[in-house]
């Protein structure tokens, strides 16, 4: 075994030991919620409901939840379901198939992490110097945001999507050649196949992989040349194996056809330039060359992807928007979080930014680093604006934290020691940032007691009929029962979520009209989220909202369960 090939085995070895611990403290901390299934996020059960679907004979290519609203054509891609799928069919004859989901959706995160970890050992270790790869697999493991990615029932896609944005990354710092640029665009490629999520990062990659072309010239026209090939040809892949069967062209959403159409078009048009590249031979034409494909995008929106230029939720009904949408809290920009929140999601990105100017300051102005230091300043520009992102920024700070520590180890003093590893310690933000004040009560901890599964079994034992709940407690419902719901947290299912609203906040007359409307027999929620259906304040005095939060209940309903955590109301017929 040569010593790069040992290196890296040792890195995964050490990184698979860090995740397996982690995983196996995590697991027996919510030990209760994860064994019956309760995972941590909506997006995570929606993702069993749908690989459950699959598994249970619904085609490849149909993404509708039958059970949502008016049946909703999902915007997911089906990628990120062939792992935990293929895990739970592997493991059903040994396990049975309860304990196959549990086993996927303990494993599936976790193989994640142990990748997520080498991928960062390796990067380290090129920008910091041979020292930072195992350091970079501890201060991985302490990387918070990230780490929240991998935990036990984190099946949702983010955590996948980081991991191809790093094999990216890596690609894009490796010798340059046409083989590092397939790997390049292949990887963003599939990371559009699964959401627009990650998007802006990969159109980060990309133009410094651009950027890099325009400066060094000749040396780059072969990596330029395979990232638009791997980007092209991947995206075409992606069309033609996991193209749903309603695939909505009005719609920028996620994999969809104006998506698609510009993906190949990227792809085209940064193959063009790296073919061009023997032609292009002063930085004055790379840089024409640049413009005039930059032009070419432009025109390429305009022309196959017009539904791009009103962004994602164009087409979100206002009142939605204003109800819903607006207060969702992984969409908001990350300074208009309550102060603890913002500190701690943004106190790993910042000091990694930190960190990789003052070495620039310093006169290291390795072409890698400032690559890197690119990536690092758009993610926490982007993460501003959109505080689901920081997770990939806090991923961005550790190699270069790595960096950091190691030279400290080697050159400082115990004090600059300690205080590198406490600066590159992501865990610390949040626990220094706790004692801000945050204003009123978190969602969690008003939440947690609700989900329950004698909440839910209670709910699923009322038999197959619609039931309304809160929009976040959909995705649960329809895990844990074969019910119908008016809502569940995406934005596709305009009409249900609209109905849900006004079911809820509007006055008697109208709500129960609309309850009969959509065939809704009942009623469920928690006393902790009410208050949360009504965020602007416009609920009728005598809405179902209203008259729940002076524990009452509209004169077109009859309790049949009333406790602290859980109130079932029955429509009147």
């Amino acid at each position: 075994m040569g010593p790069a090939l040992f290196v890296r085995a040792r890195d995964g070895a050490i990184a698979v030991a860090i995740t397996a611990l982690l995983t196996l403290a995590w697991a027996i901390a919510d030990w209760a919620r994860l064994s019956a299934l309760i995972l941590p996020d909506p997006d995570d059960m929606m993702r069993l409901v749908q690989i459950r679907d699959w598994l249970g004979g619904q085609e490849f290519f149909d993404l509708t939840q039958y059970r949502l609203g008016e049946g909703l054509a999902m915007h997911w891609s089906r990628l990120p379901d062939l792992v935990p799928a293929a895990l739970i069919l592997i493991l059903e004859p040994l396990t049975g198939r309860a304990g196959a989901q549990l086993a996927m959706v303990i494993l599936w995160p976790a193989m994640l992490f142990a990748a997520t970890l080498t991928l960062l050992a390796g990067i380290a270790r090129r920008l910091g110097g041979a020292d930072a790869g195992v350091i970079a697999l501890v201060l991985g493991a302490l990387a918070y945001p990230m780490t929240g990615l991998f935990m036990p029932g984190r099946i949702d896609h983010h955590g996948l999507q980081l991991v191809l944005l790093l094999i990216a990354a890596r690609a894009m710092l490796a010798v340059p050649g046409a083989g590092p640029g397939a790997i390049m665009g292949i990887a963003v490629a599939a990371s559009l196949a699964i959401g627009l999520e990650s998007a802006p990062l990969c159109a980060l990659v990309l133009g410094t992989v651009a950027i890099r072309w325009l400066i060094d010239g000749a040396t780059r026209n072969a990596m330029l040349l395979g990232c638009g090939a791997g980007l092209g040809g991947g995206v075409a892949l992606a069309v033609a194996g996991l193209a749903p069967q309603l695939w909505p062209v009005g719609l920028c959403d996620g994999f969809t056809p104006p998506v698609a159409r510009l993906g190949i078009v990227a792809g085209a048009l940064a193959a063009l330039l790296g073919l061009s590249g023997p032609w292009l031979d002063s930085a004055a034409k790379r840089l024409a060359a640049l413009g005039v494909a930059g032009l070419a995008g432009g025109a390429a929106i305009a022309l196959l992807a017009p539904a791009c230029l009103s962004g994602p939720y164009g087409a979100v009904d206002p009142f939605l928007r204003a109800l819903w949408l607006d207060h969702v809290a992984e969409a908001q920009p990350l300074l208009a979080a309550p102060l603890s929140v913002s500190l701690g999601y943004a106190g790993l990105m910042g000091a990694g930014v930190i960190v990789a100017l003052v070495r620039v300051s310093r006169g290291e102005r390795d072409p890698a680093q400032l690559c890197w230091l690119a990536l690092q300043l758009g993610t926490v520009a982007l993460a501003c604006v959109q505080m689901r992102l920081a997770p990939f920024g806090a991923a961005l700070a550790v190699p270069m934290l790595a960096g950091l520590v190691a030279r400290a180890r080697v050159g400082g003093r115990p004090v600059a020691r300690v205080a590198a590893w406490a600066i590159s310690a992501g865990i610390l933000y949040p626990l220094v940032a706790s004692p801000v004040p945050s204003g009123p009560e978190s969602q969690s901890a008003t939440r947690t007691p609700c989900l329950t599964r004698a909440n839910l079994d209670r709910i699923a034992a009322l038999g197959p009929h619609a039931v309304a709940v809160p929009i976040d407690m959909g995705a649960y419902l329809l895990a844990a029962s074969r019910q119908r719901t008016l809502a569940a947290p995406y934005h596709r299912n305009g009409a249900g979520n609209v109905a849900h609203y006004r079911l809820f906040l509007s006055d008697s007359r109208r709500a129960a009209a609309t309850a009969r409307a959509w065939g809704v027999r009942h009623i469920a929620y928690c006393p902790g989220w009410i208050a949360d259906l009504d965020p602007e304040g416009i609920a009728e005095p005598d809405s179902l909202v209203a008259l729940a939060m002076k524990g009452g209940h509209p004169d077109w309903t009859k309790p049949r369960h009333v406790s602290r955590n859980l109130v079932v109301l029955d429509v009147a017929p």
